[in-house]
């Protein structure tokens, strides 16, 4: 557990909750007040970014300690997919995409890649090369920093990168530059 978290019960008159909850069933999480422990425990529902993410920090592996509460809290924990409606962006009846396609029929797929590539201002014409997309804020904690130390090996690759997004300065900066310098390989929007 991230020490960040945990404070010294003797915090707990200075921040005016009552002393009666420092109980292992509670806020105590090893001798240490957990505000985070304390609202798992006292949530009326708890919610993460998918069902599999949900699963997962309900072991010891992503449980960071918390594992047992977030088991005894399984009733209310639930996993939702990052906001996406499935019958609403269905590939299948979406009307919106440029040719629909399924799980049994890929075919318009590549209609779709093509229509995405054009829209980008990218080229149409080597669509077996593969297309990377991203779509989301722009901020050090979705791993843009990575994507910043390793900007320079992806224009080496023979890949398209298709980028729709805002958010920090820099990152913002560095996939305009990318656009500009490799107009043909990097399709960039910025604002959602």
């Amino acid at each position: 557990m991230d020490i960040r978290v945990c404070f010294p019960a003797s915090v707990l008159p200075e921040i005016g909750i009552d002393p009666s909850l420092f109980t292992p069933d509670r806020l105590e999480f090893y001798a240490k007040l957990n505000l985070l422990k304390g609202g798992i425990v006292f949530s009326d529902a708890i919610s993460t970014v998918s069902k599999a993410y949900a699963r997962e920090i309900q072991t010891p592996e992503l449980g960071f300690g918390l594992e047992n509460v977030l088991r005894a809290r399984t009733n209310r924990l639930f996993g939702i997919v990052n906001g996406v409606d499935y019958l609403e962006w269905n590939p299948e009846t979406d009307q919106f995409i440029a040719k629909n396609y399924s799980v049994d029929d890929l075919s318009g797929k590549r209609e779709c890649k093509r229509a995405l590539l054009a829209e980008l201002g990218l080229p149409t014409e080597d669509l077996d090369r593969p297309a990377i997309g991203i779509v989301s804020r722009f901020v050090d904690q979705k791993g843009f920093d990575l994507i910043e130390e390793i900007a320079p090996r992806l224009a080496e690759l023979d890949i398209y990168m298709t980028v729709l997004g805002s958010g920090e300065e820099r990152y913002e900066t560095i996939f305009r530059q990318l656009a500009a310098a490799f107009p043909e390989k990097f399709g960039v929007r910025i604002g959602l």
